[in-house]
């Protein structure tokens, strides 16, 4: 089941490669969003090889998905919105092919439990990997928390010398659920990512036992951590980073490459369209506040308490941008 698949993914912290999948109501703007409905059925630009399904039709493919997995239920994974978002996110990224879905998702909990994922968050990991992690800051237009992918490449080499491999997967791990975990704290079911590129050299493109490690990490991030990503942006990029984003382009999804923003240095007037300026860092030129590095000891995924006015009720396991998103998206 663990295979290398066409689905459209969500994968940081792999040196070069981020994706992301973002809203298209181009495709769904004509139809009325049935409220309460998870956000994966209102978001996902899915340009699939067979026709788009409707909302009714991804509807009824979570429920059918239910009664197949009913003896999973509810899906042992602490992160999750709900079972209802964990499920349509399996869905979309199998081209919501029920049969391999259903195999997917329960291959997906037997790692989580053979893996121990629920108690990840809890382990210590060397200050040199905790150092290749990037951190938070501020949320997008639509409230989904920020993370700041910064690539140093220089320390995954260094890394990638000191520590095997099953250390080096298990902190990649452990970051990944520390962005669910933050989704799951602002009460989001996506995640915006800024990968700064600026560091990419010709040097580490040529280490290959490092390209093969970051491949057999996106290989089983593709498998199980399927829709996490809203939109990702590379910013910073240079010569090399070209040359690298050519390495891993056959490895992504023609969908996914299509909804990944690159900017040089004038990123910050780009992306303010989607992260306001007051969300953004300084570190980034912004006037938000500074990035919260997982590396630090003080680190909280708890966001600051909303006001009593931008409070907003929920309805399904937590999904709760669905209006709100679609008119910021009308916006930009």
């Amino acid at each position: 089941v663990f295979e290398p698949r066409r689905s459209a993914t969500s994968v940081v912290g792999l040196g070069f490669v981020g994706m992301c999948s973002e809203l298209a109501h181009d495709l769904y703007g004509l139809e009325r969003v049935p409220e309460g409905l998870p956000e994966w059925l209102v978001e996902e630009n899915s340009v699939f090889n067979s026709k788009i399904p409707s909302l009714e039709e991804r509807q009824k493919a979570t429920e059918d998905m239910k009664k197949r997995i009913a003896d999973l239920l509810p899906i042992p994974d602490q992160n999750k919105l709900s079972d209802d978002d964990l499920i349509g996110r399996f869905l979309i990224a199998r081209e919501f092919d029920l049969d391999v879905t259903e195999k997917t998702i329960r291959a997906y909990v037997k790692w989580r439990v053979d893996e121990k994922i629920e108690g990840i968050l809890e382990e210590k990991f060397p200050a040199d990997l905790m150092e290749t992690m990037g951190g938070f800051s501020g949320t997008d237009i639509a409230g989904h928390p920020v993370y700041y992918e910064i690539h140093q490449c220089g320390k995954w080499a260094e890394v990638h010398k000191k520590h095997p491999f099953e250390l080096i997967r298990r902190s990649h791990w452990h970051l990944l659920e520390r962005q669910r975990e933050r989704c799951k704290a602002y009460n989001s079911a996506r995640l915006t990512v800024v990968a700064d590129v600026s560091q990419a050299g010709m040097m580490y493109l040529a280490k290959t036992s490092l390209m093969s490690m970051h491949k057999q990490l996106l290989a089983t991030d593709c498998e199980v951590f399927p829709e996490v990503m809203r939109y990702c942006f590379m910013v910073k990029i240079g010569t090399a980073f070209s040359v690298g984003w050519t390495i891993f382009k056959p490895l992504a999804d023609a969908r996914v490459l299509a909804k990944i923003k690159a900017h040089k240095k004038d990123y910050l007037d780009h992306i303010e369209k989607y992260i306001p300026r007051d969300q953004v860092p300084p570190e980034y030129g912004g006037t938000g506040t500074p990035l919260e590095l997982l590396s630090d000891p003080n680190y909280s995924p708890l966001p600051p308490q909303p006001s009593a006015k931008d409070a907003t009720p929920k309805e399904d396991g937590g999904d709760t941008h669905i209006q709100s998103t679609e008119a910021d998206e009308q916006k930009v």
